[in-house]
């Protein structure tokens, strides 16, 4: 018991663990923000002004993709990372339906905040 909370305060604290996560989701909560911003302009484009730009739609599209993409690209650092570390594949598969459960909550939130 006592070495593997040894071994836990190692992984998180002294080896970066912590900063590790909190930057992951830092990164995820851009991404979901980045979508939420697009799904927004492509929903209520008629109540968006954007400068320069002939169809809101199609630019809420190109948003939402990058926003997409770059969650996308968060979720594969976080599973080279993982996979740095070791685990079991069932752990890897539970953590991608973790992570696609809270993106899709984040981003519902993000939304409806939006909304308010």
């Amino acid at each position: 018991m006592r070495s593997s909370l040894h071994y836990l305060k190692t992984m998180l604290f002294d080896d970066g663990g912590a900063e590790a996560i909190f930057s992951h989701v830092r990164n995820l909560l851009i991404a979901t923000v980045i979508i939420a911003a697009g799904t927004y302009a492509i929903r209520q484009a008629p109540d968006v002004e954007i400068f320069a730009v002939a169809n809101e739609e199609a630019a809420g599209a190109a948003v939402a993709a990058l926003g997409f993409g770059l969650a996308g690209l968060n979720l594969i650092d976080g599973l080279l990372k993982l996979s740095k570390v070791g685990g079991s594949f069932a752990l890897r598969i539970a953590l991608v339906g973790l992570y696609l459960f809270f993106s899709m909550r984040l981003l519902h939130f993000v939304v409806l905040l939006r909304a308010g």
